[in-house]
C-alpha cells in the first residue's frame, strides 16, 4: 500500500498537506484504499442522499496525480455508464491539485465476502452472468479491467429480490497499457469469475483459462505470453458465460425432461456462439445423460450451425463481414475438427470472435431463444 499522509472530517480531507473541502457534503468514513484511490462514504447534504467519494492519490515518485490521466479515465468510465452492473459516476472535478469523483454509493458485500456465506449454485451462477453481461458491454466499449478481482465487485445480500445488484468498481488500473491489460483482463477474469463455479465444472473451461484459475502468479502469466497469443476478454467472457447454460440444463433439465434433442440442439447452438468450451472434456459431461445417439444428434447440430444450407439460411442476419468469416473456415467434413479451428482462430482474435458472436446473437434472437437460467 502506498505511502500516502491524509486525514479526514465531516467537510474536508487533508491529504499530502493540501485541503480539500466539500462543503455540499458529510463525510462519514474511509471505505478502503487501493492502488490509485481512496474512497469516503458520504452523505449528499444537497440531494439528500449517499455518495462515494473517491480521491485520486499519486503514482509512486510524484507529489500529486497526474491530470491527464485521471482525466482519460474519467472519461473512459464515463463512456460505459449505460449499464446497470457498472456503479455510476455524478460528478468529476479537481481541487488544490488534487482530482476527486463523487460516484453511485453502493450498499453490499464485496464478492469475496458475500462467497465465504453463499453456497447455492444457481444464485452463483446469476451473480456471474450480470459480472458477464457488465464485462461485456465494457468491452464493446474499448474499455478492459485490469484489476477485476472480488475486491472490486459488490453484491448486495438481498441479491436475489432486488434489480441492479451487482456492481463492478474500480476500473481506473485498466485505462491504460491497452495489451497488457487485455492480457490481465482474461487472466483475472478468469480467476474471480471461477471463484463463482463449483470446481467439478471448471475442467470444461478452455484450457488456458483454466491454466489462468491455477497460476496465481500474474507475473509469471505475463512473462509467458508476452509474445504470445492469448485468450482475448471476450473469450474468457464467452467460455463462462456458455458453461452456465450448460450447467443449468444439467441442473434443471437433463435427466428430467423427455425431449432431450431440442436441449441438445439448443446447446449446441450457444456452443456454436461461444466455442471456447473443452471439447474432449464436454462430451463426457453429455455422456451422463445422453445415449452415443443422442451424442452424434449434439456434435451433428455443430455442423449443421455452422455450415448451414437445406433452405434455413439466416441470409437477412448475416454482415458482409461475417459471410467472409465463415469463407474462410477451412472445409471439413469432421464437426470435431470443425469445432476445435473455430476455437483456435477466434478464441485469439477478439475483431473476428465479435463478428461471429454478432451473427449468432442475431440468430439465437431470431429462434426466440433465451438463456436457460432464469
Amino acid at each position: 500500500m502506498k505511502n500516502i499522509n491524509y486525514s479526514f472530517s465531516e467537510k474536508e480531507v487533508i491529504i499530502q498537506d493540501e485541503n480539500l473541502k466539500f462543503d455540499n457534503l458529510r463525510i462519514i468514513k474511509e471505505k478502503g484504499m487501493g492502488a490509485n484511490g481512496i474512497v469516503f462514504e458520504c452523505f449528499d447534504i444537497v440531494l439528500k442522499r449517499p455518495v462515494a467519494l473517491k480521491i485520486w492519490i499519486p503514482r509512486k515518485g510524484r507529489a500529486y496525480p497526474d491530470a491527464k490521466r485521471f482525466e482519460a479515465e474519467i472519461q473512459k468510465l464515463a463512456s460505459i455508464q449505460d449499464h446497470e452492473s457498472i456503479v455510476k459516476i455524478h460528478y468529476a472535478n479537481s481541487h488544490n491539485k488534487f482530482f476527486y469523483a463523487i460516484m453511485e454509493y453502493v450498499e453490499g458485500e464485496v464478492l469475496a465476502s458475500w462467497l465465504s456465506k453463499e453456497n447455492n449454485t444457481k444464485t452463483k451462477l446469476k451473480v456471474a452472468q450480470r459480472i458477464i453481461r457488465g464485462m461485456d458491454y465494457s468491452h464493446y466499449q474499448n474499455v478492459y479491467h485490469g484489476d477485476l478481482h472480488a475486491q472490486n465487485i459488490i453484491v448486495k445480500s438481498d441479491w436475489a429480490s432486488a434489480g441492479r445488484t451487482v456492481k463492478i468498481l474500480d476500473f481506473g488500473t485498466s485505462i491504460f497499457s491497452p495489451e497488457s491489460s487485455k492480457l490481465r483482463a482474461s487472466y483475472l477474469m478468469s480467476q474471480t469469475l471461477a471463484k463463482l463455479f463449483d470446481s467439478e465444472y471448471l475442467e470444461l473451461l478452455h484450457p488456458q483459462i483454466l491454466e489462468f484459475v491455477h497460476e496465481e502468479n500474474w507475473m509469471k502469466v505475463r512473462n509467458k505470453y508476452k509474445n504470445q497469443n492469448f485468450i482475448t476478454p471476450e473469450s474468457v467472457l464467452a467460455c463462462f458465460e456458455v458453461l452456465i447454460e450448460f450447467i443449468t440444463a444439467k441442473l434443471e433439465h437433463l435427466g428430467k425432461i423427455s425431449d432431450l434433442d431440442t436441449l441438445l440442439s439448443d446447446l449446441c447452438l450457444f456452443l456454436v456462439k461461444s466455442p471456447f468450451l473443452n471439447f474432449e472434456k464436454l462430451i463426457p459431461f453429455l455422456r451422463e445423460y445422453a445415449n452415443e445417439n443422442q451424442i452424434y444428434y449434439f456434435i451433428d447440430q455443430f455442423w449443421r450451425w455452422t455450415n448451414f444450407g437445406g433452405g434455413v439460411d439466416p441470409i437477412h442476419l448475416m454482415s458482409e463481414e461475417f459471410k467472409e468469416l465463415l469463407v474462410s473456415m477451412p472445409g471439413t467434413n469432421n464437426a470435431v475438427e470443425a469445432y476445435l479451428h473455430i476455437n483456435e482462430t477466434l478464441s485469439v482474435n477478439s475483431e473476428q470472435y465479435l463478428i461471429w458472436r454478432d451473427f449468432y446473437k442475431k440468430y439465437i434472437s431470431y429462434l426466440q431463444l433465451k438463456s436457460l437460467l432464469v
